[in-house]
């Protein structure tokens, strides 16, 4: 898809076809491949390396994603939308449900999350809720109201 070079995020949001990849010029002369960079990509904002994601934004490396914002290295992700320092995500889904999420390193198959804070080496969460200072997390089912997590493993129905 096309990529253009706009003076600002603002005058991306405001352009007609909604389709266009938009880079600033800042973004442009540092990143020379902006172009290459964001060819199978529709309406991305300063994408890096990313592909066939949709609507994403600061990406970087990611594959398949749709409406994601500041991820790196994500896999199939859906509809992400507030996500923040999110890396090295796989097969999340329905992330716009996990607004407030900061610092997930090494997610897998995330669905549902709320809440998250300071994620460490997830695995397999599900319905996650409430969740904070979790680290090492593993084998997370119908997660709600953890907090200050740590060490966890072979969560399922309970409260961490």
């Amino acid at each position: 898809m096309l990529t253009r070079i706009y003076n600002n995020y603002k005058q991306f949001t405001e352009r007609e076809d909604k389709q266009t990849n938009g880079v600033s010029a800042a973004y442009a002369k540092e990143c020379i491949n902006y172009e290459q960079d964001n060819i199978t990509n529709l309406g991305c904002w300063n994408c890096t390396n990313c592909r066939n994601c949709s609507y994403c934004r600061y990406c970087t490396d990611c594959t398949d994603c749709t409406e994601c914002i500041y991820c790196e290295d994500c896999k199939d992700c859906t509809y992400c939308t507030g996500c923040e320092d999110c890396k090295e995500c796989r097969n999340c889904t329905w992330c716009n449900k996990g607004i407030n999420c900061t610092y997930c390193t090494n997610c897998t198959n995330c669905t549902q999350c709320l809440d998250c804070t300071k994620c460490k080496t997830c695995i397999e969460c599900k319905n996650c809720v409430d969740c904070s200072d979790c680290i090492d997390c593993k084998y997370c089912k119908y997660c709600k109201n953890c907090t200050y997590c740590k060490y966890c493993t072979n969560c399922e129905d309970r409260e961490l």
